[in-house]
């Protein structure tokens, strides 16, 4: 677009818009929980965030306030990656990981996903059973030797230290950077208009 022929208003407006999303943008990163200017406050609702800590190429820990599950996770879609993040879920593995002992990570609940998974081979026990709380191991369990002892219990706080963080998309991120994409794109309308009716300055 020629700077002749896009009004002052217009590229303030533009620029204000750039300056008010790279400090949103900043406060977020920083932690924030949100936004409060003149009296008005913006939450970026945090409490639905989640950490996924890698397992290998396909499979992370997802951890958030309910505790920690076993997903798929895969590259997400520009442009959120790579605006708030890289990484995103692709489809749930395991639900309320509950115990881990050995190599094996696995939950008292049965489920329509994975009850068992080893984070080394691979391997994973798939019980055919309807869902709720298993009292005892299945035979499935007993055969690999894993129980419902409160010794393996499954420490969050391990998970979080002994495995890798990935740069995870958050829907928080997403909420507040649609957003803004949105007035971007509304700007580029008008923008693109301006320019077309416009003159031609002598």
């Amino acid at each position: 677009m020629s700077a002749q022929r896009i009004p002052k208003w217009f590229q303030a407006v533009a620029g204000a818009t750039v300056a008010l999303w790279l400090l949103v943008s900043i406060y977020y990163w920083a932690g924030a929980g949100g936004v409060r200017a003149h009296g008005a406050s913006t939450s970026f609702e945090r409490q639905h965030d989640f950490a996924l800590l890698q397992i290998d190429d396909h499979r992370a820990f997802r951890v958030d306030k309910f505790g920690v599950n076993i997903t798929k996770y895969r590259r997400g879609t520009f442009p959120f990656c790579p605006l708030c993040g890289v990484n995103e879920s692709a489809g749930t593995v395991m639900n309320f990981a509950q115990y881990r002992k050995g190599d094996w990570v696995y939950t008292d609940l049965a489920q329509p996903f994975d009850e068992a998974v080893n984070l080394k081979t691979g391997e994973v026990i798939n019980l055919s059973e309807g869902g709720g709380k298993l009292e005892t191991p299945p035979p499935e369990f007993a055969a690999r030797g894993l129980d419902f002892e409160s010794a393996n219990k499954l420490d969050e706080g391990r998970v979080l230290a002994e495995f890798t963080p990935l740069s995870t998309i958050n829907e928080s991120c997403i909420v507040f950077n649609m957003a803004f994409l949105l007035i971007f794109a509304a700007l580029v309308v008008v923008g693109g208009v301006l320019v077309i009716r416009r003159p031609k300055e002598a």
